[in-house]
């Protein structure tokens, strides 16, 4: 299958093929809650008005979904809450005070994490590389900021990361996901997707 990897601490999302291929990267806006992996059992049943700061959390993981289409246009579900979603879909323009599609364009993560925990992509990004690959299905990994890898992913059968890739995907000194842990987890997300 085809997969995203997010990466939490650059606010980065990598779009692979079904091969594990490397087709497109671009900056996502993520949840308020910064620091937090896990969304809180207090958001679970809450509204979107309802919802505090602490509790706007895009988790760690790995997540099954594919596209669905809503009036609003669609977006990639991949983690049912209650009786909403946790999404990737167009960065959401309808505060003008949060300016989200200027921070999809400044040059750090730092102002990237403003959404109410779903990932916003810039149009284009999502047009050409989320909706059309992920039509059938497909799988988010979401790598965390506070808790470890293995911590987040110890479940998924081939999880290894001590694998060894040869090539760098991306070498970002920002992220925590740091590049030899990167190659390995991509290898296998290839495999697991």
């Amino acid at each position: 299958m085809p997969f995203i990897i997010t990466d939490k601490p650059i606010a980065t999302s990598y779009v692979f093929d079904a091969k594990g291929n490397l087709v497109a990267a671009a900056p996502v806006l993520l949840g308020a809650a910064k620091d937090k992996d896990v969304i809180p059992r207090s958001a679970i049943e809450k509204t979107v008005a309802q919802t505090t700061k602490e509790e706007k959390v895009t988790p760690a993981g790995r997540f099954k979904g594919k596209i669905e289409r809503r009036k609003s246009g669609t977006s990639f579900d991949f983690i049912k809450l209650g009786n909403s979603s946790l999404v990737g879909h167009i960065a959401y323009t309808g505060n003008p005070a949060e300016n989200r599609l200027k921070r999809l364009s400044t040059p750090t993560a730092d102002d990237n994490f403003i959404s109410y925990g779903c990932i916003n992509y810039g149009e284009k990004f999502y047009n050409d590389h989320i909706e059309k690959q992920f039509a059938d299905g497909g799988i988010q990994y979401i790598t965390p900021m506070s808790q470890t890898l293995e911590q987040t992913f110890e479940g998924i059968a081939g999880y290894q990361p001590t694998t060894t890739v040869v090539t760098s995907i991306v070498s970002n000194p920002q992220s925590a996901f740091n590049v030899s842990k990167r190659q390995a987890f991509v290898r296998t997300a290839s495999r697991c997707a």
